[in-house]
């Protein structure tokens, strides 16, 4: 089955509702428009649903590419740190005559 975005863009190219859609006959014009309210709000439930989903999921991949290059950085500085380190501790060691 289709999910309920899918459902209402193809409810509206082919101009019927989303009951008709799936296939449930409608006898009453009163039922018809109470079905159709309680699947719009069922489908705007559901758009809310998904966009949170999404908005959680770009905030994780976010603060994992954050922490990500934090740490690289990190091992870059120590790098250049450790290898200037070594290059600097040349010590030469003099006799002292008096």
């Amino acid at each position: 089955m289709p999910d309920s975005d899918m459902l209402v863009k193809i409810a509206e190219v082919l101009e019927v509702s989303i009951g008709e859609l799936l296939g449930q006959r409608m006898y009453d014009e009163k039922d018809k428009n109470e079905i159709t309210e309680q699947l719009i709000r069922i489908n705007e439930q559901f758009a809310i649903k998904n966009r949170r989903s999404k908005l959680i999921l770009k905030i994780i991949i976010g603060i994992l590419i954050g922490f990500l290059v934090v740490n690289l950085i990190l091992m870059v500085v120590g790098m250049i740190s450790f290898n200037s380190y070594n290059s600097n501790t040349h010590a030469e060691v003099q006799e002292i005559k008096e």
